[in-house]
């Protein structure tokens, strides 16, 4: 290659192709963080309420890009307030697990390639509602589940794969909260309109 210049210019083009590829997105800045701070609680009819977070830290797959443990303690700390006079209500976040997994190609030549791969992450999380003292309440606990696939071209940047990650843990927390307020409404009968 020395006595080749063309071979050299090949070779520093290629070089500076491949540069091209880590170029980021979103000016080099860090996503931002998920919080619920800013969230105005729902009035929750009872005297008191208490959000138990996860019992221990979520084993999460290298590159994981945040706690869905965590995120979902915040959520239950910051979105319901009580503002009754008898009962308390208890949320108890039981299990909170992210697998991860590499898919093969759908195409047949990609496969056999070992081309087009993707990356798949299953966020689990299961919580249990619990009314203490309430009167006249169908149910006095409620356990419910959510999950969310969240799959990642392997061919993606790595603020690209954070920010799927991230709305895969937003879409998640959108179908607790869902979940979450139609019990607290429907079956304990506690929640008042916002």
């Amino acid at each position: 290659m020395k006595n080749n210049p063309y071979m050299y210019c090949v070779a520093v083009a290629l070089a500076l192709n491949g540069l091209g590829g880590c170029a980021l997105t979103n000016d080099g800045m860090p996503l931002a963080q998920m919080t619920f701070e800013h969230i105005k609680p729902y009035p929750v009819y009872v005297a008191s309420y208490e959000a138990v977070p996860l019992a221990h830290k979520t084993n999460l797959p290298q590159g994981f890009v945040a706690d869905p443990g965590v995120l979902i303690s915040d959520y239950f700390k910051n979105r319901f307030q009580a503002s009754g006079h008898q009962g308390k209500l208890k949320s108890v976040i039981e299990h909170v697990s992210v697998a991860y997994g590499v898919e093969n190609s759908d195409h047949k030549v990609g496969n056999f390639l070992g081309l087009g791969k993707r990356e798949h992450y299953r966020v689990d999380a299961a919580v249990k509602l619990e009314l203490l003292g309430g009167q006249d309440h169908d149910m006095s606990e409620v356990r419910l589940k959510a999950y969310r696939d969240i799959y990642i071209s392997e061919h993606v940047s790595m603020v690209e794969r954070e920010k799927a990650q991230m709305e895969g843990l937003d879409k998640l927390l959108d179908d607790l909260d869902i979940a979450v307020r139609d019990v607290i409404s429907r079956q304990f009968k506690l929640l008042g309109q916002k």
